[in-house]
């Protein structure tokens, strides 16, 4: 079976400018954490946990010890991080100590999921001074208290002046009330504004913040439990058509559309690709059952052994017919392989139905008089 691979191309790097320097005054300092805890997430949220009780605590410490021991990457803010895996940025954020908007957003979910607190990377873009940035950001929401906040710690961490980074604690961008962050923050997906009366790419790129109650009610709790239940490849589909109907106002939201239909795409090749191993499984199963069969059934089976024989084909069949009823795309490359897989499942099907009811007789005739029944088929 050919694979169906496809490029993705994206860039998800770092956001053009850090927030301004502000005068906010700083969070209480987190308990500072030994070093030798901080090599890796485990370390950091055992000892967030063992120092903190509530979740309010722990996610401050967390942030508070983030945004101020990770500095902004500068020389990497341009840098092509697609073919990069989420713990490569946690890793490295880690090591070096250092991050581009990816790598704070996904080090500060991986420590408060450790420390079973619910949190999602949010993907979008920003604006400044009236202005939309040109390239995208990331940031982070997390359900406290029973309620969704946002937080960047990214830009909490400091500024840049002069192409370089200032370190500067800020606690401007902690605990933002979703109201308050899509005044800065568009997520690409308008799911994860969290609002009520999301606003369009257009709406945002006016700066006109006004919450326009003749649009419908959109609960977007409910739908965030809906989307979390979903397939994987079910969220993808819905993403993009979430984005889609959004706006795409600019080549950045354009990319970010195409980087999520290729990602549906790619799920569905590997689904397609799982599909076929699981059929060519169910294939060579048939065949091993055949060549005994064609023995007599010997050496001598027990005879639910010779059952479970036909019972594994059928399983590994119905599994690969799962897996391509899952597929729903109209690229023609799809139609026809997953025809061909269709196909190969049905005429196999058909023999091990005729082959289930040879076993089903064989198993009910005395044992002195199945070889006959060899005989008869011979």
């Amino acid at each position: 079976m050919t694979k169906l691979l496809f490029a993705c191309i994206i860039i998800l790097s770092g956001f053009s400018v850090i927030a301004q320097k502000t005068n906010t005054k700083p969070l209480q300092p987190a308990i500072a954490i030994p070093d030798s805890s901080t090599k890796t997430t485990s370390g950091i949220s055992s000892f967030i946990k063992q120092n903190y009780s509530s979740d309010s605590d722990r996610l401050k410490a967390i942030f508070v010890w983030e945004a101020t021991n990770i500095s902004y990457d500068v020389d990497n803010m341009f840098l092509l991080t697609y073919g990069q895996g989420k713990q490569e940025k946690i890793d490295k954020a880690l090591q070096t100590r250092m991050a581009i908007c990816e790598g704070y957003a996904e080090l500060f979910v991986a420590l408060l999921r450790e420390c079973n607190i619910s949190a999602v990377v949010v993907e979008g873009y920003t604006k400044q001074k009236g202005m939309v940035d040109y390239i995208p950001h990331a940031w982070v929401a997390a359900m406290v208290n029973n309620k969704w906040q946002l937080y960047d710690p990214t830009w909490s961490s400091g500024y840049l002046l002069n192409g370089k980074f200032v370190k500067a604690f800020t606690n401007r961008f902690y605990n933002v009330p979703a109201e308050e962050m899509i005044k800065t923050h568009m997520p690409f997906d308008p799911l994860f504004q969290f609002l009520n009366y999301p606003l369009t790419s257009k709406e945002f790129y006016d700066n006109n913040f006004a919450v326009n109650t003749a649009k419908p009610v959109f609960n977007f709790e409910d739908s965030l439990t809906y989307h979390a239940k979903l397939p994987e490849v079910d969220q993808l589909k819905n993403t993009a058509r979430r984005i889609e109907n959004n706006g795409v106002r600019s080549s950045m939201i354009m990319q970010m559309l195409q980087y999520v239909k290729n990602s549906e795409l790619n799920l569905q090749a590997e689904v397609l690709n799982k599909a076929s191993g699981k059929a060519n499984q169910a294939v060579e199963a048939y065949n091993e059952y055949v060549q005994f069969k064609n023995k007599q059934f010997n050496p001598k089976k027990e005879d639910s052994e010779i059952a479970q024989m036909l019972v594994t084909v059928q399983s590994k069949l119905d599994t690969a017919s799962k897996m391509l009823s899952d597929i729903r795309v109209n690229d023609p490359s799809y139609v026809q392989s997953v025809g061909q897989i269709n196909k190969s499942i049905f005429d196999l099907q058909k023999s091990l139905d005729e082959e289930k009811l040879f076993v089903a007789k064989y198993l009910k005739t005395k044992k002195l008089f199945r070889p006959l029944m060899f005989k008869k088929i011979g």
